[in-house]
């Protein structure tokens, strides 16, 4: 990805350079009836932080 400053991983709150490893993350909320509209986000998640993204995502439902 070729972005520069920082954001905010989604999982932990803490500060993430966008210079350097991280992960985008793309969620897909299920769309329901024919159309299939599906709703997206897109989260940064520091390097490292799965498992945190992991317990976040269960909190969430």
């Amino acid at each position: 990805m070729n972005r520069s400053g920082s954001a905010v991983c989604a999982a932990t709150g803490t500060n993430v350079s966008l210079d350097g490893p991280h992960f985008l993350v793309t969620l897909r909320k299920p769309a329901l009836g024919l159309l299939r509209n599906y709703e997206y986000d897109e989260l940064i998640v520091a390097d490292g932080a799965l498992d945190e993204l992991d317990d976040w995502l269960e909190d969430e439902e």
